[in-house]
């Protein structure tokens, strides 16, 4: 259990730095936008090795981030499946976003995506881990 509690802070962590920029105005900067990128790709990896080490626990053994999502949908852990595939998809569309229409694109679903995810963290600190104490990890200044 310790590894997975180790994991859930990690992504605890890094959401909240997420979410330090994720609805930033961005006018022409472009920092703004690969700064959100960048935390989301460190935030969906974070999100889908943590529940990889939960299902461990259950003797469930996944290695692809794909599984990991239904397992996680059959288990009830995630609600919108439809959602949570499109946040993988363009998670695997971050190596490409030197294009700076895909970089907006993705900033823009991002803004959709970060409720859908800290929602399904808090569902998992409150469902599947309630006999441990976390404290919420909110990064220090920007």
């Amino acid at each position: 259990m310790k590894k997975v509690l180790t994991a859930f802070k990690k992504l605890q962590k890094v959401l909240g730095s997420l979410k330090k920029v994720y609805l930033e105005v961005v006018d022409k900067d472009q920092v703004i936008i690969d700064a959100t990128i960048q935390r989301f790709r460190f935030t969906t990896e974070l999100f889908w090795k943590f529940l990889q080490e939960y299902f461990r626990t259950k003797e469930v053994y996944i290695d692809y981030p794909k599984d990991v999502l239904k397992q996680a949908y059959a288990s009830r852990i995630i609600n919108d499946e439809k959602m949570w595939i499109q946040i993988f998809e363009d998670k695997k569309l971050i190596p490409y976003t030197y294009n700076e229409e895909l970089a907006h694109q993705i900033f823009k679903r991002i803004q959709r995506y970060v409720p859908e995810i800290q929602s399904t963290v808090d569902k998992i600190k409150k469902e599947l881990l309630p006999e441990i104490k976390l404290e919420n990890h909110e990064p220090e200044g920007r």
